[in-house]
């Protein structure tokens, strides 16, 4: 009986195979038939675009326009806030990007940096009362 039941085992084992390669084989099919819907979706889609240089540098109506026109948005911006020649100009600046292209990019760094040089002063307010008497 022992060998009947390592028969069995084998029998059952081989199906067990066989169920598996078939699963094998119908995942197999079914990701080539995605594929082929992909592709056939993607050739519908396809771009028939063509390079034109000559209409990326043409005159658009918003180029054209002057400041004698009114509108509003050919009117000059106001930067508020810190713009690049401020952030250049601050010697923390230099010594901060260096810090990060050494991989020295952490609070720690940061700290170091302001405590080390501060921002240049702004005028002070009691300047202006130098001489009085409170």
């Amino acid at each position: 009986i022992p060998g009947i039941a390592v028969s069995r085992r084998r029998q059952v084992d081989a199906a067990r195979d066989r169920q598996r390669q078939a699963a094998a084989v119908l995942r197999e099919e079914e990701e080539l038939a995605r594929q082929a819907r992909l592709d056939a979706l993607a050739a519908t889609v396809a771009p028939t675009a063509e390079r034109d240089v000559g209409r990326l540098l043409r005159q658009t109506v918003a180029s054209s326009r002057t400041a004698g026109d009114g509108d509003l948005t050919t009117q000059p911006r106001v930067t508020v806030g810190i713009d690049d020649k401020k952030c250049f100009a601050d010697p923390r600046f230099p010594v901060m990007v260096a810090l990060r292209e050494a991989g020295v990019s952490s609070a720690y760094a940061r700290t170091v940096v302001r405590d080390f040089m501060p921002a240049q002063p702004k005028a002070a307010r009691s300047t202006l009362q130098v001489g009085r008497e409170l």
